[in-house]
């Protein structure tokens, strides 16, 4: 076969490879894969070769994120775990609402192992004790989803852009101890 015996069609959500004239004892064109992506990609950045009689297709997917499958057809035949995946990306490479919801999880989760509160508790978005011990200076805890009201009530202080309260020589323990 050669790249012109082939009919390839790319879409937006759609991809198929059929030949394009029908093969020895066959009365119409083999049709190799047809069928509905998992999600969306980039048509005009989605390209296919064929060298050495392997045809390899390019897809660039429009959401960056990892698919089960390529088709949905496929999801139960040939899912693929995305555990086994080697998913490490630095945080900065995503959108800034991204990074900082990252951020959050991180912060969070040290602070659970820390015994300490989580942003939301600091923030004061969870009705929890007032009292949090661990709380950096400065910053009062405010709940702010109480009902009735002290108008007197000090208001939490918005963190600049930033700024975050995660220990970061337990970030750097935490990273070699993954290593």
């Amino acid at each position: 076969f050669r790249g012109k015996d082939f009919n390839v069609s790319i879409n937006t959500s759609k991809l198929s490879v059929k030949a394009k004239r029908c093969l020895s004892g066959e009365d119409k064109p083999i049709t190799f894969l047809e069928g509905k992506l998992v999600d969306t990609i980039l048509v005009d950045e989605s390209s296919w070769t064929l060298e050495g009689g392997i045809m390899t297709i390019t897809l660039d997917k429009k959401a960056k994120k990892f698919w089960t499958a390529v088709l949905e057809e496929d999801i139960e035949k040939y899912k693929i775990d995305t555990e086994l995946v080697d998913s490490r990306r630095r945080i900065d490479e995503y959108d800034d609402a991204t990074q900082a919801h990252f951020r959050k999880m991180i912060f969070d989760q040290n602070q659970y192992h820390l015994g300490g509160p989580t942003a939301d508790e600091i923030l004061g978005k969870t009705k929890k004790a007032s009292n949090i011990p661990g709380l950096p200076p400065g910053v009062k805890y405010t709940d702010n989803n109480s009902k009735g009201g002290d108008s007197n009530k000090s208001e939490t202080p918005e963190l600049p852009p930033g700024v975050e309260y995660i220990d970061k020589k337990t970030l750097d323990e935490a990273e070699k101890g993954k290593k």
